[in-house]
């Protein structure tokens, strides 16, 4: 015998008409790719992102023949097992050897400029002695500082530098309490930048000087910007000019050239009878020997048709650099070893052993297992 249920009217008009209604689809929620390439190779656009056209973010670790562990992070198919087209790989190299004390990670990989390894080992570090002068008074005391903070009263201070970017002042007293300064930027191995600014200036004829622009690479043509420290300006690239007064002037250059790279230089520069001393400064630097590639870089790009351009072949040239943005810690890879995610951006030349192209422009965010 069956039971039957009798419905309220009202309950059974309610029940039906949500039966009625279509159901509401989740929202669809778009996420940014996490890893990722763009470059200017050979000329060409190319850009690539993990989860777009199946690229995948790859991580790993590898002991080279010196012992000295890589860092790993490749972009490319996940459907591509091994000489992938179209995928880039890159190889970030420890600052010490496996048979020394146990690594920093965030030594390892930090916000910084890093050289391209070379078969013969590439410097990441480099004496430099600096050399002042003093004209118009014999020199007493001398103060040094520099942008990473250092500072020395040394005659001629020597500084071990990792390549990179930076500025050095000095400031001179002789002894009769006459004081001169002078600060300058100077750039240590491959830091990208190949236009050097700087200048050259004829004996003084009263308070008259001429100046002659002297820059060095780069690409033509430049533009001049002359500041003569009394408040006058010059965009020629050799202007005279006449001072205001006689005396010492703190005199700068910043030179563009064609691709809007800039470079500024200074110097101090006295008029006839300046009534005071002035300072001048330079510096010399050595390349230390890092024949096992030491915190060096390689860079692998296999082309549509599967050809291998490497950045190990021949030497970079000083437009090349590569330099950490920015490093994070991020998730664990697929094999459950820790990664850091690296923002770099990088320029360079790639060989294949017979042909070269060149790499511009290249911004990549990739993960590195260690």
């Amino acid at each position: 015998m069956k039971n039957i249920v009798t419905l309220p009217l009202t309950l059974l008009i309610i029940l039906l008409t949500n039966s009625c209604k279509k159901q509401v689809e989740p929202a669809v929620v778009n996420e940014n790719p996490v890893f990722s390439f763009s470059a200017k190779i050979n000329g060409g656009l190319t850009e690539y992102y993990s989860g777009k056209y199946n690229y995948y973010m790859y991580s790993s670790t590898n002991i080279d023949a010196n012992n000295v562990k890589e860092f790993i992070g490749e972009l490319k198919d996940k459907n591509c097992p091994t000489n992938c087209v179209n995928s880039l790989k890159i190889r970030i190299k420890d600052y010490r050897d496996l048979s020394s004390t146990i690594t920093d990670i965030d030594t390892s990989l930090s916000v910084a400029y890093y050289s391209y390894a070379s078969s013969t080992g590439e410097a990441n570090t480099y004496s430099v002695i600096f050399v002042p002068q003093l004209f118009g008074g014999t020199a007493q005391n001398h103060t040094w500082s520099f942008s990473d903070g250092s500072s020395s009263n040394s005659t001629n201070p020597i500084k071990f530098l990792k390549i990179g970017k930076y500025n050095a002042c000095v400031s001179i007293q002789s002894t009769s309490s006459c004081t001169s300064s002078l600060c300058n930027d100077f750039s240590i191995g491959q830091t990208g930048s190949d236009l050097e600014a700087s200048f050259s200036n004829s004996t003084p004829m009263g308070n008259v000087i001429s100046f002659s622009a002297q820059p060095s690479l780069g690409t033509p043509p430049y533009t001049y910007n002359w500041n003569f420290g009394d408040g006058n300006t010059s965009t020629l690239a050799n202007p005279s000019h006449t001072f205001i007064s006689a005396g010492v002037y703190l005199v700068s250059l910043t030179i563009s050239d064609s691709k809007n790279t800039l470079s500024t230089y200074q110097n101090n520069v006295a008029t006839q009878n300046p009534g005071t001393c002035l300072t001048k400064f330079s510096y010399q630097k050595t390349a230390i020997s890092n024949p096992f590639n030491l915190s060096n870089v390689i860079v692998e790009w296999t082309n549509s048709n599967g050809d291998v351009y490497s950045s190990v072949g021949n030497s970079q040239p000083i437009t090349s650099s590569f330099k950490i943005i920015s490093v994070e810690e991020y998730l664990k890879n697929d094999n459950g070893k820790n990664t850091k995610k690296v923002w770099a951006k990088i320029n360079c030349k790639l060989y294949n052993g017979t042909n070269t192209i060149d790499l511009e422009n290249g911004e990549f965010v990739f993960a590195f297992a260690y």
